[in-house]
């Protein structure tokens, strides 16, 4: 029995010539094999060639996710540095406040929220970038109008506690007895029923006299003359409206246009003037308008 052959036949279409080759069974594996043995070894560089091309383009990618992600650090760094210094500087401005507002256990805790520290990712996720960037924004957003609020804050405190200190609120001695009230009085030296637009402070003669608030001294006098008007006095200007006057003293003690806090002696108690007795005179003014003393007088 005759082996079983196999033929191949390549036909040239231009010339119509053909050509014949006759091989086994066994030739033909061989053939199979060698044909595909050849198509490894022309493909295995090309496959290298394209894992290394395809190696370089994931690290080309890591490295400028890496970039990115080192950027993104270090403007979350300087950020956080920014709104830890707003912080520093809150927590300064509110012991300020507190001191201000005579309030020593005022601790206020400013609330804020922000992105930890972010971890190290094989793919990073632009969306929580983002997301930590528009917290980052928020965060000082608010701090920045917590900032504002707490300026016009302690401009407000600051403008009443320069008022308080200003207003007239407590006696000008501090002994003697109130001997005639604001209001109608009967006049000593005439009898006359007359206003009497301040009080009178009986008092030992050289009795330091203070001021009532802080101010300026916008007026005095050293001369006189015995049983007219107010003899030796002071006025003091407090701003807001408010004067005051300290009469019938024996001595002065400030200068005009010298400024003056509360508490400050300005003079010492007298009889100068139209009195009868040792005493002061304690008169408060409100826009050129006498005003009873004891509505002011807070002590």
């Amino acid at each position: 029995m005759s082996k079983k052959q196999y033929l191949i036949n390549i036909i040239e279409t231009n010339t119509e010539k053909s050509y014949c080759t006759y091989f086994s069974k066994l030739k033909g594996i061989l053939l199979f094999l060698f044909l595909f043995v050849l198509s490894l070894l022309m493909t295995l560089p090309l496959s290298q060639l394209f894992f290394k091309a395809t190696k370089e383009l994931n690290i080309n990618h890591l490295k400028n996710e890496n970039k990115l992600l080192q950027e993104k650090c270090i403007s979350w760094q300087t950020r956080t540095d920014s709104i830890l210094l707003c912080l520093n500087k809150l927590k300064k401005e509110n012991k300020k406040i507190s001191i201000l507002s005579s309030n020593s256990t005022s601790n206020v805790q400013y609330g804020v929220g922000g992105p930890e520290t972010p971890p190290i990712l094989k793919n990073i996720n632009y969306s929580t970038i983002t997301k930590t960037d528009l917290e980052l924004t928020k965060i000082e957003n608010e701090i920045n109008s917590l900032s504002e609020s707490m300026l016009d804050l302690k401009s407000n405190i600051s403008s009443r506690l320069h008022k308080i200190a200003h207003y007239p609120s407590i006696k000008p001695v501090r002994k003697g007895w109130i001997s005639s009230t604001f209001g109608k009085r009967k006049d000593p030296f005439t009898n006359k029923i007359v206003d009497h637009p301040g009080l009178d402070i009986c008092t030992e003669i050289g009795t330091k006299v203070i001021a009532t608030g802080a101010g300026k001294v916008i007026a005095i006098r050293k001369e006189y003359i015995q049983y007219k008007g107010y003899g030796k006095y002071v006025i003091i200007d407090h701003d807001f409206g408010y004067k005051s006057l300290y009469a019938h003293l024996s001595k002065v003690m400030v200068k005009k246009g010298q400024k003056v806090n509360r508490w400050d002696v300005i003079g010492l108690s007298g009889n100068t003037g139209k009195s009868t007795s040792p005493h002061i005179h304690y008169g408060v003014y409100y826009n050129g308008k006498p005003q009873d003393p004891l509505n002011f007088i807070l002590e």
